[in-house]
């Protein structure tokens, strides 16, 4: 039991990271694969799929992830190496009740966004778009 203890308070240790003044920083989320299940109206939109210079679903999804730190800037533009996927596309002005995107977000809690990041997010976005859950990626969002 003791080395247990000592153990984890060893690796708790190697864990916490310093900052210049030398002050024990909270640790940085990770980036996991997460899937979202979401919902929009589409009038006033030029599909789910992003289109540059387009008013697009995916593109309010993706500025409401960067606002909430889910997203980095550098990597908005950059849906390969978030690893984006999207279950299927609507057309001008179409609605989904249900539609699923995967991405490699950075997460608070393993593999999931937490509750209060789940309403930043929707909070961030317009309010005909709303993610309504989301859940560790067990599966491809096509399949």
């Amino acid at each position: 039991m003791v080395c247990q203890q000592l153990s984890f308070i060893a690796m708790m240790e190697l864990t916490r990271v310093k900052d210049d003044k030398g002050e024990i920083q909270a640790p940085k989320p990770k980036k996991r694969r997460v899937v979202l299940f979401l919902g929009y109206l589409g009038s006033g939109y030029q599909g789910m799929q992003r289109n540059r210079g387009a008013k697009t679903i995916e593109g309010e999804l993706m500025r409401g992830l960067v606002k909430t730190g889910c997203v980095p800037d550098h990597l908005q533009d950059d849906y390969a190496k978030l690893k984006w996927s999207r279950s299927a596309r609507t057309d001008k002005g179409v609605s989904a009740a249900g539609q699923v995107v995967s991405a490699n977000l950075k997460c608070e809690v393993d593999g999931e966004l937490s509750q209060n990041l789940l309403d930043q997010i929707n909070q961030s976005m317009p309010k005909n778009i709303t993610i309504r859950s989301n859940f560790p990626s067990v599966l491809h969002p096509k399949l």
